[in-house]
């Protein structure tokens, strides 16, 4: 799904030079295809990771304000 889904929004980002905030969402997409490619080939990785994740709620909650945060600063420089 991460690949399908990357394909329009590197499309969108696609020779739009004069805007500096297509490099954040460019690399975010690019981590998320690797992580993506990496899972797929070692699923047992994404076992451990979501187990270790929510083992305390803290670690949740701090994945979730980071992702937060990244949603912000993309919003942030779009408008």
């Amino acid at each position: 799904l991460v690949l399908l889904g990357a394909a329009p929004l590197l499309g969108a980002a696609y020779m739009e030079y004069e805007q500096p905030q297509r490099l954040f969402m460019v690399s975010a997409i690019y981590l998320a295809i690797a992580l993506a490619i990496y899972v797929g080939s070692l699923p047992y990785r994404m076992r451990d990771f979501i187990d270790w994740l929510f083992r305390t709620a803290s670690r949740a909650k701090i994945l979730g304000a980071c992702l937060l945060g990244y949603g912000v600063l993309i919003t942030a420089f779009t408008y």
